[in-house]
């Protein structure tokens, strides 16, 4: 008798993180850090929540490459940039445990080399929660995965999902240029319609 069993894994529903390279987006990104104000405060951040505002043609270009990636989900509107602002770590420090709720995706850009891992959280466990040993962000049901970002890329995910990032154990500042995006134009959904601007 034979005792092989096939098996196959479907990954269904998956958080979807998306890496994009924009390395040719570094000096037009760092052009702007140059004339940066800081809150001085816990997540060391630039005082404006619209720093590209003014940049239209760079939030054009970063708006382009997020369209591209969440192409594949065949969204029926595009989205675009609502909020963008420089994020400084300082050595020994940083960037505390939080999510986005005032936009769907959200995006970093990294513009230096060895930036400190983000770290991202799914936290849909399940009413009866018994430890596992898998390690692997692929097949978890749940827990986190740490992104080593390289420079000049943009890290783009769900902006529900929890994510903070490890200790800078560098001598340096670590800066990173985050962003939020929302669906442009007429969105239906059964008897319900709204239109983003």
């Amino acid at each position: 008798m034979d005792n092989k069993v096939e098996m196959g894994v479907l990954k269904l529903f998956p958080t979807l993180v998306y890496q994009i390279d924009a390395s040719e987006l570094i000096e037009s990104s760092l052009k702007i850090l140059d004339k940066v104000s800081w809150t001085n405060k816990e997540n060391n951040a630039s005082t404006s929540k619209y720093i590209l505002r003014s940049n239209k043609k760079l939030v054009s270009k970063f708006n382009d490459k997020i369209n591209l990636c969440l192409d594949t989900l065949g969204y029926e509107m595009p989205f675009k940039m609502t909020t963008s602002w420089w994020t400084k770590t300082a050595p020994g420090d940083v960037v505390i445990r939080h999510n986005h709720s005032n936009c769907v995706w959200s995006a970093v850009f990294y513009p230096y080399e060895d930036a400190s891992a983000l770290v991202i959280e799914n936290t849909d466990r399940p009413m009866i929660d018994i430890a596992f040993k898998c390690s692997d962000p692929q097949y978890m049901p749940y827990g986190t995965a740490h992104i080593n970002p390289k420079k000049g890329c943009i890290l783009v995910f769900p902006s529900h999902l929890y994510h903070w990032t490890l200790k800078n154990t560098s001598n340096k500042y670590r800066y990173s240029l985050a962003m939020n995006f929302m669906p442009h134009g007429n969105v239906y959904h059964g008897d319900s319609s709204y239109n983003f601007q």
